[in-house]
Formats: structure tokens, C-alpha cells, sequence
């Protein structure tokens, strides 16, 4: 069954890219020029994922094919034609203040499920989740506990793309995309551990976790 993108994501205030195919793996190497290219790539299934990144290969599932910079909307025949054909696709953080909220600490997903309970949730092909938010916090930040905050320049696998194993990356409570101001995304950040008041000249900043400081 072709991939679909749901209906809250065809705005055409949101961008999109196209990414790689969830049952294909590449190889990359350094090229002359210092870039990394694909150099070779098949489809395997997913019996054969440990085997296969164990020997070097890479996923292509999450892979983008092509810039982001400028991005791609839902009318965009090029994107339309490239997921009817079984293809990922990626939502690209920052266009109109758009934000993920990308967990990869199983532990922590109650935490987040809790904070972020009045926006879109994704589960992932892996069990993992991504929040998704609009916000103003503006920073691209990545925190030793296993969350990252992607709000400009990086992507998230969109909604009903595949995993290596298959499963599609799930809306699990069909919530609209809320704003979150700033002042609410630090909040969540000292929630995900017990802060630890430095002072500076007078300042008290705020180490979260291990070294992050807002």
C-alpha cells in the first residue's frame, strides 16, 4: 500500500523531502572532493538489518535523496509521485515555526507523552517517539538524555513512512499541531532531570542532565 500523507501535514505552509525507501540499505564512501557519496545499494529484508549495519551498511529509510533547503509541498507532483512509489518522506523543521521533539530514550516517553499530551504524537517505526509542535524556541538542541530538539534546518520521517521492519510511523493520538512558546520548551528540558544551580558573576544559569546550559 502506497504511503500517505496525512491531512494536517498537506499545508502548504509545511515542507517536505523526499527520502530513501525503507527496505533499501547503501553503502557511502568519501569522495575526492571530500563529499560523501552513495556508492552501491540493494533492498534486503529486515531479517538481515543487524547483519547488514554490522557490516557497514546504512539504513535508507531516513535518508534524504535530495536538499532540504527550500523544501518540497504536499502539491508538489515530484513528492507525490515518489511515495505513490513506496518511497519515505520527511518533514522539514523550521517552515512556519514547525518543531520536533525526537526521543529516542524509551524511558523518557511517558515524560513526554505527559508534557506534550495537546499536540500531534508519532510513534516510530521502533517504538520511539516524536512530539510535534509549532514553536518560537528556535534552536536546534541535542540533550545527553536521549532527546533532541530539532527546530530548524534538520528533518523528522513523516507520517506514514516505513521502517526497515515495515511498520509505518503512527499518529497515536490524532491531536492538531499546537504552538509551545519558549519559555514552555525550557521548561520541558529541566524536567527531564533534576537541575543544578551554577552561579556566574551573580547569574544562575541551569546545567540540565549532563552539561546542557540554558
Amino acid at each position: 500500500m502506497a504511503i500517505e500523507i496525512p491531512i494536517d501535514y498537506r499545508s502548504e505552509d509545511f515542507k517536505h523531502v523526499r527520502l530513501g525507501k525503507w527496505n533499501e540499505y547503501g553503502k557511502y564512501e568519501k569522495g575526492e572532493d571530500g563529499k560523501i557519496k552513495l556508492v552501491e545499494k540493494k533492498e534486503a529484508p529486515f531479517s538481515e538489518y543487524e547483519k547488514l549495519i554490522s557490516e557497514g551498511w546504512k539504513s535508507l529509510a531516513k535518508v534524504p535523496i535530495e536538499p532540504w533547503t527550500n523544501g518540497r509541498t504536499y502539491s508538489d507532483s515530484i513528492l507525490r509521485e515518489h511515495i505513490e512509489k513506496d518511497f519515505n518522506y520527511g518533514t522539514v523543521a523550521g517552515f512556519n515555526e514547525l518543531t520536533f521533539i525526537d526521543v529516542d530514550n524509551k524511558n523518557l516517553i511517558p515524560i513526554v507523552d505527559d508534557f506534550f499530551k495537546d499536540t500531534k504524537l508519532v510513534e516510530t517505526w521502533s517504538g520511539k517517539r516524536h512530539g510535534v509542535i509549532k514553536s518560537n524556541f528556535g534552536e536546534n538542541k541535542k540533550l545527553s538524555c536521549g532527546v533532541e530538539i530539532r527546530s530548524k534546518n534538520m528533518q523528522c520521517v513523516g507520517v506514514g513512512s516505513k521502517g526497515p521492519n515495515g511498520e509505518c510511523y503512527k499518529d497515536i493520538n490524532q491531536k492538531p499541531i499546537k504552538f509551545y512558546p519558549k519559555e514552555k520548551i525550557i521548561e520541558f528540558i529541566k524536567s527531564l532531570d533534576t537541575p543544578n544551580k551554577i552561579t556566574f558573576g551573580g547569574e544562575t544559569t541551569f546545567v540540565v542532565g549532563k552539561g546542557i546550559i540554558i
